[in-house]
């Protein structure tokens, strides 16, 4: 049975805080692997433009090849609105023997009851709530599904997707912020 952490996004790009955040992840939950998975049309983007997903695709592929425990996995390459409990069941369908880790910010945790049936989500996978800043966003009520959840705390990580959409539209430099092959991609 391998521990298998779920990352999933819009990654839009993908930035150094994504893969920092996965492999603190990976080493403190001693995981095999964490799925870096990008998603097709998030409920919260709906009505937002977003690059197409087999250019993120692409890029986390490119960006990842060669770090070791994380993958790729296109799992919600959908042409629907992307669930995360869809996305959790079909991973189970495909790793029947993999443990779920669905790994998120403290700023998602804060919104979880509003998510797309939360309730069977949270008890058909582990929650890993990561820090993602100084500043602590306060949790709904989950005291029924405590047991449920663990909290991992790392270094503040300071940049954003928005962040660095926001760099690229006013043509300033994101080498720093990001893996060299969206760095690439986005200085053509």
């Amino acid at each position: 049975m391998s521990r298998t952490g779920i990352l999933g996004g819009t990654f839009d790009p993908l930035h150094n805080g994504h893969i920092a955040v996965a492999l603190h992840v990976k080493n403190k939950l001693h995981l095999d692997k964490v799925l870096l998975v990008p998603a097709s049309i998030p409920p919260q983007k709906k009505n937002q433009i977003i690059t197409d997903y087999s250019i993120r695709y692409e890029l986390i592929s490119l960006s990842i090849r060669k770090i070791d425990g994380l993958e790729v996995c296109n799992a919600d390459n959908t042409s629907g609105t992307s669930y995360s409990l869809n996305l959790v069941r079909k991973l189970s369908k495909l790793y029947p023997e993999d443990e779920f880790f669905f790994i998120v910010g403290e700023d998602s945790l804060a919104e979880l009851t509003t998510w797309h049936r939360w309730q069977e989500l949270i008890t058909e996978c582990g929650f890993v709530v990561v820090n993602r800043s100084d500043s602590m966003c306060p949790a709904p009520d989950l005291a029924p599904f405590a047991h449920r959840i663990s909290y991992v705390n790392m270094p503040p990580v300071d940049i954003s997707s928005s962040e660095i959409r926001f760099m690229i539209l006013n043509h300033e430099d994101i080498a720093p912020y990001v893996p060299k092959s969206v760095a690439s991609f986005y200085s053509t």
